[in-house]
């Protein structure tokens, strides 16, 4: 029992958002990073890089491979494409999609 305490640690989870409320892929204004282990704590907030992108094809791509990048466990959007479900599922990360106009705390509080 003590080893199984001692390599517990807290789910990364990567909220996609815009003020605060979960958005999409590409459009999040910024990805914010929570360590979620009981109460969610917020450990990190950077742009979105999909925003600067110059292929628009790419765009989700290139934001859900900043999320891994991050260390994501899961990620919270409220839409994404295939491309991007399928690069999550390889690396294992948990995908959670919400509807639109979801606020970041109340999506956060069904991550487990």
């Amino acid at each position: 029992v003590k080893g199984w305490i001692a390599a517990w640690k807290p789910m990364r989870v990567a909220v996609f958002q815009s003020a605060i409320y979960v958005a999409s892929l590409e459009s999040a204004r910024q990805i914010a990073v929570f360590e979620v282990g009981g109460e969610a704590r917020q450990v990190q907030v950077l742009p979105n890089p999909a925003l600067s992108a110059i292929s628009t094809s790419m765009k989700g791509v290139m934001a859900m491979q900043k999320a891994i990048e991050l260390g994501a466990d899961a990620v919270i959007v409220t839409r994404m494409g295939s491309e991007c479900e399928r690069v999550a599922r390889e690396r294992g990360v948990k995908v959670v999609i919400v509807k639109e106009g979801t606020k970041v705390s109340d999506a956060l509080r069904g991550i487990h």
